[in-house]
């Protein structure tokens, strides 16, 4: 199993990717697997770990290998007007998930991105619709061309009840 975390950029070095991925060994051969890069929610102010991890272990226990982002969020008055940013960074995640698929045992063709939002518009907005003026062709190219993304609406989630 490949778990490890890269910085993404120098520019936030506390925006990483995590990886969760089966590999094949010597005795179990395995095909490559269909990815998925989650995106933990928090209106950009901090990442819910309830949205993070618990995520990731349902996908990995699918049969997909998984990523997990965690991007740049507001902490600080400086860190208002994040702007693009969080964007971008969910753009280098898939481009070097797929640059590195191989390594990650993945079909760079299958790429998929979970975005955990309060409602259907935010999750719309930063993921199918939003591409920053300024990001390089590149990780441009990464953000139009995974394969599919899957929103968890929490705000559409009834919240549980609980027995006395």
């Amino acid at each position: 199993m490949i778990y490890e975390t890269i910085s993404l950029w120098d520019k936030h070095p506390e925006a990483t990717l995590t990886s969760y991925c089966i590999t094949s060994t010597a005795e179990l051969k395995l095909d490559p697997r269909r990815a998925v890069v989650v995106c933990p929610g928090g209106g950009y102010h901090f990442l819910s770990d309830r949205e993070a991890e618990p995520i990731v272990f349902k996908f990995l226990s699918a049969g997909f290998n998984v990523f997990l982002l965690r991007y740049k969020v507001v902490r600080t008055e400086a860190d208002m007007g994040l702007g693009y940013e969080p964007v971008t960074e969910a753009a280098r995640a898939i481009a070097h998930v797929r640059e590195n698929a191989e390594k990650y045992n993945i079909d760079p063709e299958k790429i998929f991105v979970v975005a955990v939002v309060p409602d259907r518009g935010v999750g719309h907005n930063n993921v199918h619709t939003l591409v920053p003026p300024q990001l390089p062709a590149q990780l441009a190219d990464a953000l139009l061309h995974f394969l599919f993304c899957i929103l968890v609406v929490t705000g559409m989630i009834p919240a549980a009840t609980t027995q006395a």
